[in-house]
């Protein structure tokens, strides 16, 4: 019997972003669908407990933005041999030539972007806006049903409700009542990554006040400040089990809803953030504005505050629409 449902997902790492976010999206996929084959870059998967399995990658340029391309020409290979095409992760909104590329009746998630950052120049901001604008204009008149990450790309999108769902990364927990944690010895657990998109709120002239006072632990690269901890880079498990021990997480300045970020609201941790960062689905007591932190009085007190437990009616409710999306489109 032929395969009714070709897969392409780019990355399925268990510790990244996009391959956690892959892994998502295939259970969703898959969870009334047993007639399916997967292709990734490094192997074709025809038995989803293989997703379980450890996917290990070095990142190259090529693995970056070669991949996803040749990734979208293997879709269009396989369009007459299948009844449904998916092309899963690595769907950056900049990156139009994907969107080109796949055929019209791919289904198509999650779909990534960032806000405008300071790091890179007003000019590079605006180009990667005006590939938003390209890519945007070609989904609306060729895909149907688009499934985005986050909420970030709202404001440049406009598109019939009944035809997207934003925010799919945040259905990770399903029910998202925070997990309780009486030990919390970490006072704040950074997740520090050297690119131009990443980098985190709290610079390091704020940085190196705050280690005189708190306990600061890293994961990912090296921050060189005396006082912070550098763990280097950690299995998601690893860094689950510094959340526990955390009071604070810190969120990087492109992306308020990343999963460190979420995964740390989940575990019973505030999270530092900015204050032009508006958030709708989780309650504001359990952040902390970057303009606080330096009133090292009042931070304290609020790193020691636990955090606010309810059942969140907003997540939900997501839940509830993405069900109703998903029987739309799976």
């Amino acid at each position: 019997m032929k395969k009714n449902s070709y897969i392409w997902a780019t990355d399925l790492n268990q510790n990244s972003g996009e391959g956690i976010l892959g892994r998502l999206y295939i259970r969703e996929i898959c969870s009334k669908n047993n007639n399916y084959k997967i292709e990734t870059p490094y192997k074709k998967i025809y038995n989803l407990k293989k997703i379980n399995t450890q996917f290990k990658i070095k990142k190259s340029f090529f693995f970056k933005y070669i991949y996803p391309i040749l990734g979208a020409l293997k879709v269009r290979l396989n369009a007459h041999k299948f009844q449904n095409l998916y092309y899963i992760n690595f769907l950056p909104l900049w990156n139009f030539l994907i969107f080109i590329i796949l055929p019209k009746n791919t289904k198509l998630g999650p779909i990534t972007g960032r806000l405008p950052i300071n790091k890179i120049s007003k000019k590079e901001n605006d180009i990667i806006i005006f590939l938003y604008k390209i890519s945007i204009f070609i989904i609306k008149r060729k895909f149907k049903y688009i499934i985005f990450s986050t909420s970030l790309l709202k404001r440049y999108i406009k598109l019939d409700k009944d035809n997207f769902f934003f925010n799919f990364a945040l259905i990770l927990y399903k029910n998202f009542l925070p997990l309780k944690s009486n030990s919390k010895p970490i006072d704040i657990l950074i997740y520090n990554r050297i690119h131009s998109n990443k980098s985190i709120i709290i610079d390091i002239k704020k940085l190196k006040l705050l280690s005189k006072s708190f306990k600061i632990y890293c994961v990912g690269d090296k921050i060189q400040i005396s006082g912070i901890k550098n763990l280097g880079y950690q299995s998601r498990k690893k860094v689950l089990s510094f959340m526990k021990k955390s009071k604070a997480v810190v969120a990087t300045s492109d992306n308020p809803f990343s999963f460190f970020v979420i995964d740390g609201l989940y575990n019973g941790c505030k999270v530092i953030i900015k204050k032009s960062f508006t958030n709708n689905f989780f309650d504001k007591k359990n952040f902390i504005t970057i303009d606080n932190v330096l009133n090292i009085k009042k931070f304290k007190s609020k790193l020691n505050q636990k955090i606010f437990h309810k059942k969140n009616i907003k997540i939900e409710n997501l839940n509830k629409d993405f069900i109703k999306f998903k029987n739309k489109i799976f």
